[in-house]
């Protein structure tokens, strides 16, 4: 909360003072930065430690103005380290304290800040204290990162000067510390030149995607759809691990090269839509399959657009003055792909589901064989006929909504529990807000009265 919503005052012994919202019979105080930013909670005449972690004293909100008392109690601290400290939202007091308390913290702060807000931060959820943190900025920097996250390396202290937060809260916090402990995604983000925190978070989240055509891909498109929110940062992710997933059951050569490729959402879009038809694709007799072909290839030569289809269709480079061989050569080789993939789904309708973990309601009913899946996935026109051994393995489940809008419902196990995953409409739409209710709804009747 800033601090301006606090009725926030200085007293006579120049120590700031404001009341915290749902803290109405106790008053929270913080020392002047000369006598150590010492901040603490008073309640019915007695003085306790405390460390005001949600107060922010420094935003780029702004918000109503505080009193010239405030503002030149603020003022006392130097201004570098106001701007340093006031990139993060969640801890700044806590931060401030130990740079008022010890030259070390200062030290810290200035060569490598996001370093320093972690190190302060990770003291929330331990017994730590920030007077231990004295002893801990005296450390090198690769020794302070293992104290708090238990793995470091110089790559990852060189990545934490390339992180940029968006706000600083401790949502952020965690998701980077939980990035860092994965050396795949520390190997990927050590290429980039800047590294957003919703980048490592959705790393962090989604760590098939920390491979580097992907995670490319990923940083490349955060960075141009800057206003984006973390919602499309997260149906990107979920695309990019459709399409990988897909490319192994297309049995697509060399599919990095065609991901690297993707610039913008519309490109992964399309793509993902195209694997998806091909995915569901009916099964046609090879004559057809070559006849197809020949048509497409012929129109694409017209038109001038042969390379590109070239690229589409066997992922090699292209070449000029390519006959009627070079296009059988290029049918055979599609035909014996449709070949894997008719297998594939052979092997897909032979596996067994288990049983549902939730019963059927009259407009949301289990999807209960690998087949089901299947033509859920062509009737829906998704890569959802993907997920089939996912769901053998018992790790999610597949159920088929039909009201108030058609869609399907995807249910994945958490930590032991079952938790909502995704729900789509045909061909990946948004559901309503009302069709997002509904399943909720359901969703938690069942899950405390399955």
């Amino acid at each position: 909360m800033l601090i301006n919503e606090c009725r926030p005052y200085v007293n006579r012994a120049g120590e700031l003072r404001f009341i915290m919202p749902g803290f109405r019979r106790s008053v929270a105080g913080i020392s002047p930065w000369r006598r150590g930013f010492v901040p603490c909670q008073i309640r019915n005449g007695r003085q306790q430690d405390s460390s005001h972690w949600s107060v922010t004293l420094f935003s780029a909100r702004g918000g109503r103005r505080l009193a010239g008392s405030v503002e030149a109690f603020l003022n006392e601290i130097p201004l570098e380290v106001r701007e340093r400290v006031g990139r993060y939202r969640f801890g700044q007091v806590p931060m401030l304290q130990c740079i008022s308390s010890f030259p070390e913290a200062g030290d810290l702060c200035r060569s490598n800040p996001a370093l320093f807000w972690l190190m302060v931060a990770s003291t929330f959820d331990s017994e730590r204290s920030v007077q231990d943190l004295q002893g801990i900025c005296r450390l090198r920097q690769v020794e302070i990162l293992r104290e708090i996250n238990g793995r470091a390396s110089k790559a990852t202290v060189r990545l934490m000067h390339k992180i940029h937060v968006d706000e600083g809260t401790l949502g952020e916090a965690r998701n980077i510390l939980r990035a860092l402990f994965v050396p795949d995604i520390v190997r990927v983000a050590a290429h980039q030149a800047r590294v957003p925190v919703r980048y490592l978070a959705l790393l962090a989240n989604y760590p098939d995607l920390a491979e580097p055509a992907a995670a490319n891909v990923v940083a490349r498109i955060l960075g141009s759809e800057a206003g984006q929110g973390m919602g499309t940062a997260v149906d990107l992710a979920v695309q990019l691990i459709d399409i990988k997933r897909m490319a192994r059951a297309l049995n697509i050569p060399r599919p990095e090269r065609t991901i690297a490729g993707l610039k913008s959402l519309e490109d992964v879009a399309r793509l993902h839509d195209r694997w998806v038809d091909n995915l569901n694709a009916a099964p046609r007799t090879p004559e057809e399959e070559h006849n197809e072909i020949v048509d497409v290839f012929e129109r694409a030569r017209r038109e001038r657009e042969l390379p590109a289809f070239l690229r589409q269709v066997d992922d090699r480079r292209p070449q000029r003055n390519r006959g009627q061989r070079d296009l059988d050569e290029i049918a055979e080789a599609l035909l014996r792909r449709r070949a894997i993939i008719e297998q594939s789904r052979e092997d897909l309708a032979a596996l067994e589901f288990p049983a549902p973990p939730f019963p059927d309601s009259p407009h949301i009913r289990a999807i209960t064989s690998a087949e089901e899946l299947i033509r859920e996935g062509r009737v829906q026109d998704n890569c959802v006929a993907t997920y089939a051994r996912h769901v053998a393995s018992g790790d999610l489940y597949v159920y088929r909504v039909t009201r108030p809008e058609r869609g399907t419902l995807e249910l994945r196990q958490r930590d032991g529990a079952w938790v909502l995953g995704q729900f789509k409409l045909k061909r990946n739409r948004r559901p309503s807000h009302r069709s997002t209710r509904f399943v909720r709804q359901w969703f938690d009747a069942v899950r405390w009265n399955p």
